[in-house]
């Protein structure tokens, strides 16, 4: 294991509860160290990734294409992972930055929506770069099919139970909503109590 893991219990096990992708990379883009989901990451639980470079570590699919190392392909100008890693050694942030990989996992090749932050720390005298992945693809994915009844507008769930809107809403995507009313409502509202109103005053006059 890397020099920069000093076995402290506690903070390792508190790296290895974080359900997100943690992995601290060196000045050569290499890992040199991964949580306990970053080892999962393409589901062989091994802490093989350690030294390797970012692409390489994260299966990258575009990773040796050509015979060509991690870095120096084709597609490595446009990576927002390995630029973002860089703007933190020259001392920037990056939070929650949205990007895609291109993985090849056991189950097959697919594309990973990712969040990205990446901070740059020191230790014992030496630069490294703190990068954090969230998986997205699954809520991205969530997003963009969603069956809705074309009269009620309530959601079919995976179990294929129907839902009103906003129950459906806060259990998936981690939102939690208030009730407004729109000027369109608004106006239709106001308009139905003058009728009612009207209505009753006609009514009286009878």
């Amino acid at each position: 294991m890397s020099d920069i893991v000093k076995t402290i219990p506690f903070l390792l096990e508190l790296l290895n509860a974080i359900p997100s992708y943690v992995f601290v990379f060196d000045k050569d883009v290499r890992v040199a160290y991964c949580n306990a989901a970053g080892t999962e990451l393409n589901g062989d639980g091994s802490m093989s990734k350690l030294r390797k470079v970012c692409g390489e570590a994260l299966h990258c699919v575009h990773s040796g294409e050509e015979g060509l190392a991690c870095g120096t392909t084709r597609y490595c100008k446009d990576c927002l992972l390995r630029s973002s890693i860089e703007k933190a050694f020259a001392g920037e942030k990056v939070f929650r930055l949205k990007t895609g990989l291109t993985v090849a996992r056991k189950r097959g090749v697919n594309r990973a929506e990712l969040l990205l932050s990446t901070f740059p720390f020191h230790h014992d005298g030496t630069p490294y770069v703190l990068a954090l992945l969230d998986d997205v693809s699954e809520l991205n994915e969530l997003r963009s099919i969603v069956p809705i009844c074309a009269w009620c507008k309530k959601i079919r769930d995976d179990k294929q139970y129907w839902r009103k809107v906003e129950d459906y809403v806060q259990e998936h995507m981690e939102i939690q909503l208030t009730h407004g009313i729109c000027p369109e409502c608004s106006a239709q509202v106001s308009n139905d109590i003058k009728s009612q109103l009207l209505r009753k005053d006609e009514s009286k006059q009878q």
